[in-house]
């Protein structure tokens, strides 16, 4: 497992990543068991740090597929 937790996904775009969270997405889940508590605990900071103030989160389906661009 990489140090950072960040995955590359094999055959998709260059730069395409699994997050730790996607493969561990709640306290306690089996997945958590491949990160330190500290990889953990830096993706539950930037999810927390990309959230708006009424709650929401910035989806951009540009950013997410440039082909819809």
């Amino acid at each position: 497992m990489p140090a950072d937790g960040r995955i590359n996904v094999a055959g998709a775009a260059e730069g395409e990543e699994i997050d730790p969270l996607a493969i561990a997405p709640w306290s306690g889940h089996a997945g958590a068991r491949l990160f330190t508590p500290a990889v953990l605990d830096r993706g539950l900071d930037a999810l927390e740090a990309g959230q708006q103030a009424d709650g929401g989160r910035d989806f951009s389906r540009a950013k997410w597929n440039p082909a819809a661009a």
